[in-house]
């Protein structure tokens, strides 16, 4: 969760000093964000902050304009981006045991505030967060391919906001002993 308000801040500082910020995938299964352009990458659009005031506290004063009052009247508008980050679209995981760590990205921060609620689906079987986590720990997930998909929800229950469905594959090291035939002595190793 650290490093995921250091990115958005990051990002934030990034597009007050107005320099184009590029997304790449790393070479493991995360993504890269940088201000240096590549082949590879993608520039990614910032639109401006969002500030939505905790109860009890006045609105910070600023002039008013239609697409400010658009947002403050439509706050899933708010949301930039939500997608699935680990594991990476088609990407492959090792896990004997069926454990699965998801990393889910958006931006701007869920609003707690206005009731909103992140959830996360595994093969259409909803997962919801806790306490607005965006990483979440899968368990006895039974090998082959599993599509994800993140969903941001507002207090009457309508969905907001999707991610794009993401893919993996769960793979399990399956070792068997080395057939011996009958009425055959197993040779030490060595």
């Amino acid at each position: 969760m650290r490093h995921m308000v250091f990115l958005v801040v990051v990002l934030i500082a990034a597009q007050a000093l107005a320099a184009d910020i590029y997304r790449r995938p790393d070479r493991g299964e995360g993504v890269e964000f940088s201000d240096q352009p590549d082949p590879a990458a993608e520039r990614v659009i910032l639109s401006e902050p969002i500030v939505i005031p905790t109860p009890g506290e006045p609105a910070p004063a600023s002039e008013s304009s239609p697409a400010r009052t658009a947002r403050k009247l439509h706050p899933a508008a708010a949301y930039t981006q939500l997608q699935v980050l680990a594991p990476a679209d088609e990407a492959t995981v090792h896990a004997n045991d069926g454990t699965v760590a998801v990393q889910v990205l958006i931006i701007p921060p869920l609003q707690l505030a206005l009731g909103h609620t992140l959830s996360l689906s595994i093969d259409g079987t909803q997962q919801p967060s806790a306490d607005g986590q965006t990483s979440f720990i899968l368990t006895e997930v039974p090998p082959g391919t599993h599509q994800l998909q993140a969903t941001v929800t507002a207090s009457d229950g309508s969905q907001l906001l999707a991610s794009p469905i993401s893919q993996f594959y769960l793979r399990r090291h399956n070792i068997k002993p080395a057939k011996i035939p009958p009425g055959a002595k197993p040779q030490p190793a060595g």
